[in-house]
């Protein structure tokens, strides 16, 4: 049961939430929030725009958040969320001094990390005047920082050339024999284009566009479209090789992901 607090009670308050629920196509308009927050989806997927500011200069990044993942944004980070399927967003707020200049992420959610989520979901708030909630809220916070530590999901190149390069390698067949030609179109060499990609997603162009291209699959399969179908859209020639892929990389069958089931879990 959610429960009910009081303005006076905001300093006692270690981890906040938030439960709401989305049809398909919905989306936020662009805001921020005070404190950091860890967006999950435990149905649908969801496609985030955030802005980044360096020095003086801003720009958008754009990230998909499969089913499984989560979205870690920083206190103040404006952002907006477009809704993939039919979506249960889940939303914790942390106090800042809990994370302190942990960078955009997005992150795998395992299965303990995902039942603390919808525990605290259901209860609204950790008070660190409750002991059993104090303990809750540590053992939350030592899941999330482990998440944030771990390995991340696919990240966008933010350099405005290799994002572009990014871009035409989903378009295009992404070859080998054409990447030094992508690069040229958007003023890169094929060695620059590789170093900004390692640096900026820690994944070769070759390896985020695989990575790139199963991720877009997800939101094919959640738009309605056959499995076979995602399945050559993520390059692979057979169902049964696509079907382990999204095994490997998002705990469930292409089936699953069409219909919102949650690793191991199925939300109440």
């Amino acid at each position: 049961m959610r429960q009910t607090f009081r303005v006076a009670d905001e300093q006692f308050l270690r981890i906040r939430s938030l439960e709401m629920n989305f049809p398909p196509g919905s989306q936020t308009g662009w805001h921020s929030h005070g404190w950091p927050q860890f967006v999950y989806s435990a149905s649908g997927a969801l496609r985030a725009e955030v802005e980044q500011c360096d020095s003086a200069e801003s720009s958008v990044t754009r990230l998909l958040v499969p089913p499984g993942r989560g979205l870690w944004l920083g206190s103040g980070i404006k952002h907006k969320l477009m809704m993939l399927g039919n979506v249960k967003l889940r939303t914790l707020y942390c106090r800042v001094d809990a994370f302190a200049d942990e960078p955009l992420q997005v992150l795998r959610v395992g299965g303990l990390l995902r039942e603390l989520i919808l525990r605290v979901c259901s209860l609204g708030a950790l008070d660190v005047r409750v002991p059993e909630q104090r303990r809750l809220a540590d053992v939350l916070v030592t899941e999330l920082s482990t998440a944030l530590r771990g390995r991340t999901a696919l990240r966008w190149p933010r350099d405005s050339r290799a994002f572009a390069l990014s871009e035409c390698l989903l378009d295009g067949d992404g070859s080998d024999s054409t990447l030094e030609n992508l690069c040229t179109e958007v003023g890169l060499s094929r060695r620059t284009a590789e170093r900004l990609f390692v640096a900026e997603t820690g994944l070769s162009p070759g390896r985020w566009r695989r990575e790139a291209l199963l991720e877009r699959s997800v939101v094919e399969l959640l738009e309605g479209k056959p499995i076979g179908h995602a399945a050559i859209s993520a390059g692979f020639q057979s169902s049964s090789a696509y079907a382990a892929a999204c095994r490997r990389s998002f705990g469930l069958t292409p089936t699953e992901l069409r219909q919102g089931v949650l690793p191991k879990d199925k939300e109440g």
